[in-house]
């Protein structure tokens, strides 16, 4: 089945699932798994961008998609791609993290932040002051905080997806998206340089994050 639907969808890549092209893949085209890992290519990039440098933004990229490469067939519902790459995104992270701080003794990387560790994230995304502020308040936040808000607001994520990507229940997750926004309004307030800023920032942060999204910067792709 999956030769008899792989043309079309070739032909058409805007209308091919995630599932679909999952499924082609599986079934031993390589084309559809590029196609599926391309699709992805700017999202992860914005997902390790404001981690990381540039260089070693591309580096995990490149990680991230050998690991779904080598995973790709443990993945039980392949409608949820996109939580299962996010969720491999953050174990590598948190592995290159790992191997980086291991002789610090520092404590695990979902309790720290970017700003504890003094990593300097990629900063060509930002231009506007309000903007600037968000990104130092997530990277002020712990790990775990960052990147369900960032994968809530800026990747679409939905709950399930949320909860499938930390491995918890639905309903832990929505109080998890709800504890983590009110604590990033608060850094917000707590880094703005004067209330005004922190007022704009804080009041219309979802619009900052989604026109950030348009803003991610171009890298060559592999």
């Amino acid at each position: 089945m999956a030769g008899a639907i792989l043309p079309q969808m070739l032909r058409d890549q805007a209308n091919a699932s995630d599932s679909e092209l999952l499924r082609c893949w599986r079934a031993g085209d390589h084309r559809a798994g590029n196609l599926l890992l391309q699709r992805y290519w700017d999202s992860l990039f914005r997902f390790f961008c404001n981690k990381a440098d540039e260089q070693l933004a591309s580096d995990l990229i490149q990680q991230t998609m050998l690991a779904c490469v080598r995973g790709r067939d443990r993945l039980r519902d392949d409608n949820k791609f996109a939580a299962y790459l996010f969720r491999t995104a953050y174990n590598t992270f948190k592995q290159s993290m790992r191997m980086r701080y291991r002789d610090q003794g520092r404590s695990p990387f979902a309790e720290q932040s970017i700003a504890s560790l003094g990593i300097t994230p990629n900063e060509r995304m930002t231009q506007k002051a309000e903007q600037r502020l968000l990104l130092r308040a997530l990277r002020n936040l712990v790990l775990d905080d960052q990147v369900i808000l960032e994968l809530y607001y800026w990747e679409n994520l939905s709950r399930r997806e949320v909860a499938l990507l930390l491995d918890i229940q639905d309903g832990a997750a929505a109080s998890r998206i709800r504890r983590a926004r009110e604590r990033l309004k608060k850094m917000i307030s707590r880094l703005a340089s004067d209330p005004e800023l922190g007022y704009r920032t804080t009041a219309n942060f979802e619009h900052w994050l989604a026109d950030l999204r348009k803003k991610t910067p171009d890298i060559p792709r592999s």
